[in-house]
């Protein structure tokens, strides 16, 4: 049976000033696919900027909070923009 596929504009995390400008961090999702759920540890700075090659895992930053735990995520992410760690991307 045929099926349509739109876009939609993944959820913004959150949105912090940090020493190099503004950076907002969205969520991704499993498959690409928002009704399969948001991933917990991937996420990506620019919401066109969904695959996996574009998006970065927490972990990898130092991440060390339950999983689940949208809050300690939250917490270290601001944390991470206010250091430098994540920046805004690049103008093209």
């Amino acid at each position: 049976m045929p099926s349509r596929t739109i876009w939609v504009d993944p959820e913004l995390f959150l949105y912090e000033e940090g020493p190099r400008g503004g950076v907002h961090v969205f969520h991704t999702y499993k498959d690409n696919d928002v009704d399969q759920g948001q991933n917990f540890y991937r996420y990506v700075l620019e919401p066109l900027d969904t695959s996996d090659t574009d998006s970065f895992d927490i972990r990898d930053l130092g991440y060390t909070g339950a999983w689940m735990d949208w809050g300690a995520a939250y917490a270290f992410l601001i944390e991470q923009v206010q250091a430098g760690n994540l920046v805004p991307p690049e103008e093209d």
